[in-house]
């Protein structure tokens, strides 16, 4: 079974939750596992030879995170071969808007350790910045996961 890696940078466990329910309803398609930026074994990526990476990207003081911006700095000079696909979903608690995004794409080109990306994105709210979730996100998270299988399965 093909396998897909998701990778969150997690401060109050949002994105880490967000990240093991869209794990969790891909388990049927594929393997999946869930890591840490700070704490996964690039290495051990590398051997996976993963199908798909799954990015959780929280938004930290109107900018991308950092944190997973290094990550993919760092796998990028670990991996011997690209990542064939790659997805990324955002968790927040300030307002919306796709410059955030735009930020994100402009980390994920440079990054030659991946290859097609994702034209689809998740967005998840926070009610504060601790969070929870705002009411009524899993339809959402539903409807990407959805989308995620036929993206990598493409």
């Amino acid at each position: 079974m093909e396998k897909v890696w998701f990778i969150h940078n997690t401060k109050f466990g949002n994105s880490e939750k967000i990240a093991n329910e869209l794990a969790e309803k891909l388990k049927s398609n594929f393997e999946v596992e869930v890591g840490s930026a700070k704490e996964v074994d690039l290495k051990a990526i590398g051997n996976d030879k993963p199908i798909a990476l799954v990015l959780a990207a929280r938004l930290v003081a109107f900018q991308i995170d950092a944190g997973i911006r290094k990550f993919l700095k760092k796998l990028t000079n670990t991996l011997a071969e690209p990542i064939p696909k790659v997805a990324v979903f955002y968790t927040h608690a300030s307002p919306w808007a796709d410059k955030k995004k735009k930020q994100m794409e402009k980390a994920l080109k440079k990054a030659t350790c991946i290859g097609e990306i994702c034209p689809e994105y998740l967005e998840v709210r926070m009610q504060k910045i601790e969070g929870p979730a705002e009411e009524g996100y899993e339809p959402k998270v539903d409807e990407f996961a959805i989308k995620l299988t036929s993206f990598i399965q493409s």
